[in-house]
């Protein structure tokens, strides 16, 4: 789980102290996502060097970026979550068109969805609920901590993944 990373980092970075009962319960989380995944390690126990680095890394800014986010702009500027997401929006937007414009893929995917119209019904569903998804962890963020969220974040997955196996 995510959720040691972002408390790792949160001591170091915003100084936040967590009591014995919030370690015990980040540990019975932990244990308990990776007793969940060791049964589906049977199936595909094949491990990639590269990949395990690239989540590794992946991880560790994630817990670096939601605990700057509570540091920097909910607790010192006490921006609004709708501020956040507006500015971060905007500079993801400039980073993805940049790599469609430079890596050669924008014009062939403009020329994909002018045949397929349906690509621009689905690519505007997918982002509103990003949009939403989004605005909900920031609103955890902002009000409840960053290591909240991630506890709820990663408990979310849990249950999806239990749902799935059921339904």
């Amino acid at each position: 789980g995510r959720v040691l990373p972002v408390m790792a980092v949160g001591m170091l970075v915003v100084g936040r102290r967590y009591g014995t009962k919030d370690f015990l319960n980040a540990a019975v989380l932990v244990a308990g996502i990776t007793i969940f995944v060791l049964g589906d390690a049977k199936v595909s126990p094949s491990f990639n060097v590269i990949g395990l680095f690239l989540i590794t890394v992946g991880v560790l800014m994630d817990a670096f970026t939601s605990n700057y986010e509570e540091s920097k702009f909910f607790r010192d500027k006490n921006c609004s979550h709708l501020e956040v997401m507006g500015y971060s929006s905007v500079v993801a937007a400039c980073y993805a068109l940049a790599g469609q414009l430079f890596g050669g893929q924008l014009w062939p995917a403009l020329a994909h969805a002018r045949a397929h119209p349906e690509v621009l019904q689905w690519t505007l569903g997918f982002s509103v609920m990003g949009y939403l998804q989004v605005g909900f962890i920031l609103l955890l963020i902002k009000h409840f901590n960053a290591t909240n969220a991630e506890i709820i974040k990663s408990s979310r997955k849990v249950l999806s993944i239990a749902l799935s196996f059921l339904l």
